[in-house]
Formats: structure tokens, sequence, C-alpha cells
């Protein structure tokens, strides 16, 4: 019953991300428009990983909205992820990310160092 093209990794990481930025203390709304980036693959110690990215806008009167498209990083994911499995990391630094300063690649491997790397070698995560 549920929409085959509805059921891919990449929906549920776009759904996620969109629940996250709603939360109080992040974005706190549900972006105005979003649009999948691409697929941004990572070597974490010969485990391959992957991460999905979108880059997503929200309109006045939000605080957000001078920074116009911002990149958001969800993951990581494997081989063995199935759709709308929790995912470890949902992150944007909204202005330090906005697309076209940072790539998302770049953007990526900032989440990955600095919020996956850091959690998981103080809990797992």
């Amino acid at each position: 019953m549920f929409p085959k093209e509805f059921n891919t990794i990449e929906k549920g990481a776009e759904t996620n991300l969109v629940n996250w930025l709603d939360f109080p203390g992040d974005l706190e709304k549900v972006p105005d428009e979003i649009e999948y980036i691409e697929k941004v693959n990572i070597d974490d110690s010969g485990t391959q990983l992957y991460y999905h990215t979108y880059k997503f806008k929200v309109y006045e009167p939000s605080y957000a909205a001078k920074c116009g498209w911002m990149i958001g990083t969800v993951g990581p994911y494997s081989d063995v992820s199935v759709p709308y499995e929790k995912p470890k990391v949902i992150s944007s630094r909204f202005v330090k990310s906005k697309y076209g300063e940072v790539t998302p690649k770049e953007e990526v491997l900032w989440t990955h160092n600095n919020i996956y790397l850091k959690a998981s070698t103080q809990q797992d995560i």
C-alpha cells in the first residue's frame, strides 16, 4: 500500500531531515523548499559509508530566510541500510552550510568528522 517511489533510503532521509529541522532549537519549522542533491561516499577506516545531502530554504519571516539555500546531511548509511531506518546523524550548520559556498562533500566531511566520529568515541550512537 505504501507507494514504491517513496520507499527508499533517500526519501526516509529526507523525512528525517524535515522532522529534525522542525524541532525546537533547530530551524524550528519545516523548510518551504527542499531538494535532493547527492549521495556522498565516505571511507571510514575501510568501511564504506554514505550520507544523503539536501538543499533547503525557508521564506520570511523565518530568521534563516536570509541564508538562501542551505545544505542538510543525513547518515551515515551502509550497504545493509533499509528505508526509513533511524539515521545516526542529521545535521545542518545553517548559515555556515550555504549551498554554493560549501560543497555537499565538504559538509558531509565536516558532519562525519565533527559529529559522527566524536559521538562514536564518547558512546555508541
